[in-house]
């Protein structure tokens, strides 16, 4: 073998080992980076507890799941597969939320891998490397991975149809698309709707392309293949659209709200952002159909899509100006915030606050990648970023929302970095401008516009780690941050309500029962200040006070659970047991997630001989509380009536691991165990 050949043949081996050492280096980084960051943010109150508007709506749902209760009774505003995955990670790990952020980090690490091979199969190990790298260091992904939000679902599904698309061809995108890999891609695509609708503006036009190009090989129309396609992509669909028919009575396909999202993003008071936060100005949209007499979930998205085009229609030239502007905005190099993801929470940890790669830097690279735009093996990296686009310029922007396109824009962006060595390597100067021409616009979109301000975002920002901190138990850290932002807020009765909650907990009865007051003359109708101030009272003696507080509120409102729990606690404690036990019967109805209500009841039942109906109670109340002592002890007593010792003792045993401190339960063990356990 003469030298040259040797070199020719040594050098390319060396730099793929290269270049292989550098893939796993940057897995191994994105790994390390994401522990460090969850390690740092289960640290904080924040990390270890469900807040914010849709993270609890989320929690919520699961954990009726794990209740027992049906997939869903009625239409909800999010798709229904996040919190099927969420109900299972918290039915393997005992209801951990820190558990749940560490998983969805590893997927999205798994979401990195899938990604990387796709574009090492059709492009090089070069781009697969440049990949790895962007994602192990894209601070959006890291962030959002580690939230209860279901975008890191939409996140891995979309990454697996990328995935799926370069097995559909041979290595170097050569021959096919072969239609197997197609047919899970569409699967994928499915299921990434039912995981968040937004995802269909994504999925549908690299559907038409798969179609397209998997018929191209016959010369004619395939009709199998679509037929296939569009099968594997209903099936996930088709169930949710039915269950909703069922609970319903109307065809929503996929989640509630479709027309009230339009209106939010497309009306005269809309900024292309979330202006209209969770609270009083956003039920008071939410409301507006009701005061017009519509009741129905059909009808009042037809309220709002009408409401949106007749925006439109009278003021075509600010319509158009809004929808320019949230083109402009999703691309803008900020993270525009839409819910507990606010600047003041993101960095909080010392892992945020690293000069990790923003969209900003990653954007323009993906523009350049449309110098590939002549490889139709790459064209789902092309159009899936712009599918987000379309969606979110259509409804409303927002970093979180852009989620969708993550894939896409990350492999994009190597591909217009691989598009730009490429091209210097051989002295392709007009390939190289291109690629810098076409990254030009990204640079100018990343900065072009100011985002708008949001002025809710300091009370917010307090609201959630407030809260955060007093439902784990750090009442003076909550107090502290409430009481600074009531300096600046004074007027608002989320501040005065939370406050009255933190002094509680600190023992400081007429200052709360003061602070639920002053809530309550900011915001009448705040139902829950109203049942905390009567749970408050009663604590304190004034029970007769309290039972009428209750009373009313369940009359004004008979949805609100925990004001009918606890107007069955003192019911019970008057001995009216079957008022209580409608009370608890009504908390359930209201929100099968009340895991105090079955215990009670389970308890109010037992008590009455009524075993059977508190066994099945007391197994609900555990899957909602898996270390709930009074529950394993209940069942317990029922199977040693029952004479299962062995079931009995397992209980018992399982009650004191729990709460070590009842000598109670270890005193009825040692009766079962006798003298030779």
């Amino acid at each position: 073998m003469s030298t040259g050949a040797w070199l020719g043949r040594t050098f390319p081996q060396a730099r793929r080992r290269r270049l292989a050492a550098l893939l796993v280096l940057a897995l191994a980084a994105a790994v390390i980076l994401r522990l460090l960051y969850w390690a740092q943010y289960c640290a904080l109150p924040l990390g270890r507890v469900a807040v914010g508007a849709d993270a609890r709506e989320y929690d919520a749902w699961a954990r009726e799941l794990l209740a027992g209760g049906p997939l869903w009774d009625r239409l909800h505003i999010h798709a229904p597969l996040y919190p099927l995955f969420l109900a299972a990670v918290y039915r393997i790990t005992g209801l951990s939320i820190p558990a749940v952020r560490l998983v969805q980090l590893l997927l999205d690490v798994t979401a990195l891998g899938l990604t990387a091979l796709a574009v090492w199969r059709l492009v090089g190990l070069r781009a697969a490397v440049v990949t790895a790298w962007l994602w192990a260091l894209y601070q959006p992904v890291i962030y959002y991975s580690a939230e209860l939000f279901c975008e890191v679902l939409v996140v891995v599904l979309l990454a697996g149809v990328l995935f799926c698309w370069a097995l559909a061809h041979g290595p170097g995108g050569r021959g096919g698309p072969r239609a197997g890999p197609l047919g899970v891609s569409a699967l994928l695509c499915g299921l990434a709707a039912v995981t968040h609708p937004i995802s269909l503006f994504a999925g549908l036009p690299y559907l038409a392309w798969a179609a397209y190009r998997g018929t191209r090989r016959h010369g004619s129309p395939h009709w199998g293949l679509y037929l296939r396609l569009a099968g594997l992509f209903l099936l996930p669909i088709l169930p949710v659209a039915a269950r909703n028919l069922a609970v319903s009575g109307e065809f929503v396909v996929l989640q509630a709200h479709g027309g009230l999202n339009l209106y939010v993003g497309n009306n005269p008071e809309a900024t292309g952002t979330c202006y209209l936060r969770p609270g009083k100005p956003y039920e008071e949209v939410v409301n507006r159909p009701l005061r017009q007499g519509i009741t129905s979930h059909t009808g009042a998205s037809k309220y709002f899509r009408n409401q949106a085009l007749h925006f439109a229609r009278t003021q075509p030239a600010r319509a158009l100006g809004l929808l320019l502007r949230k083109l402009v905005l999703s691309w803008n190099s900020r993270d525009i915030p839409s819910g507990p993801d606010l600047p003041e929470l993101r960095m909080l940890t010392p892992v945020m606050r690293l000069p990790l790669v923003h969209f900003g830097m990653v954007a323009p690279f993906a523009l350049a990648a449309w110098v590939w735009v002549r490889r139709a093996r790459l064209a789902p990296f092309l159009w899936m970023p712009l599918g987000t686009t379309a969606a979110l310029t259509l409804f409303v922007t927002g970093g979180r929302y852009r989620m969708t396109m993550t894939p896409a824009l990350l492999a994009g962006a190597a591909l217009g970095v691989e598009a730009i060595l490429r091209a210097a390597r051989r002295g392709d100067r007009r390939t190289a401008w291109t690629a810098v021409g076409l990254a030009v616009p990204g640079l100018v979109l990343a900065w072009i516009v100011p985002v708008p301000d949001l002025p809710t975002s300091g009370e917010e920002s307090a609201l959630l780690l407030a809260e955060a901190a007093w439902r784990t138990g750090q009442t003076e850290e909550a107090s502290r941050v409430l009481q600074g932002a009531l300096e600046i807020r004074p007027h608002s009765a989320a501040l005065h309500h939370l406050m009255g909650n933190v002094l509680e907990a600190q023992g400081r009865r007429p200052e709360a029962v003061g602070a639920f007051q002053s809530a309550l003359r900011l915001d009448p109708d705040r139902t829950r200040a109203a049942v905390d101030r009567a749970i408050l009272l009663s604590d304190m003696g004034f029970e007769a006070e309290a039972l009428e507080a209750l009373a009313s509120v369940r009359r004004r409102d008979p949805h609100d659970a925990s004001a009918a729990y606890n107007h069955g606690v003192l019911l019970e404690r008057k001995a009216d047991f079957t008022a209580a036990e409608a009370a608890y019967r009504q908390a359930i109805g209201a929100d099968a997630t009340h895991a105090s209500a079955h215990l009670n009841l389970a308890v109010l039942l037992h008590r009455q001989e009524r075993a059977g109906e508190a066994a099945d109670l007391y197994r609900v109340t555990l899957r909602l509380r898996p270390r709930d002592d009074k529950a394993l002890a209940g069942l317990a007593v029922h199977y040693a009536n029952l004479g299962e010792t062995t079931r009995a003792r397992h209980y018992f045993r399982r009650a004191i691991a729990a709460n070590p401190e009842r000598e109670d339960l270890r005193r009825a063990l040692a009766t079962l165990e006798g003298p030779n356990p």
